[in-house]
């Protein structure tokens, strides 16, 4: 997320030639999908990880989910979730549809 708050406003602002040369397989895109890929894996790990409540080690899964989602899953979900992909996605299809009309 830290790098990304970086890289989408210089995105925005520059649309630089030589971070999207190859389309959606140029360096940049491929860069911030193994970002998104590896953010997703950390949510996943982390309904697999313990966690310590009152000195105890907890381990039981269906403990570990609550507290997860309790806590800092929201967080991640949304630095996790490709928006930017996911929004042109649908104004692509969107115009799809008015150019068919």
């Amino acid at each position: 997320a830290f790098l990304q708050a970086f890289t989408i406003p210089f995105e925005i602002a520059f649309e630089p030639e030589w971070a999207f040369a190859g389309g959606a397989s140029g360096p940049w895109q491929m860069t911030n999908i193994l970002i998104n890929v590896f953010f997703a894996l950390d949510i996943a790990l982390n309904f697999c990880t313990g966690f310590y409540k009152h000195g105890l080690l907890v381990l039981d899964n269906s403990a570990i989910a609550r507290e997860y989602l309790k806590g800092g899953f929201a967080v991640d979900f949304i630095a996790t979730v490709p928006w930017a992909y996911l929004v042109e996605a649908f104004v692509d299809s969107d115009e799809a549809m008015r150019e068919t009309e």
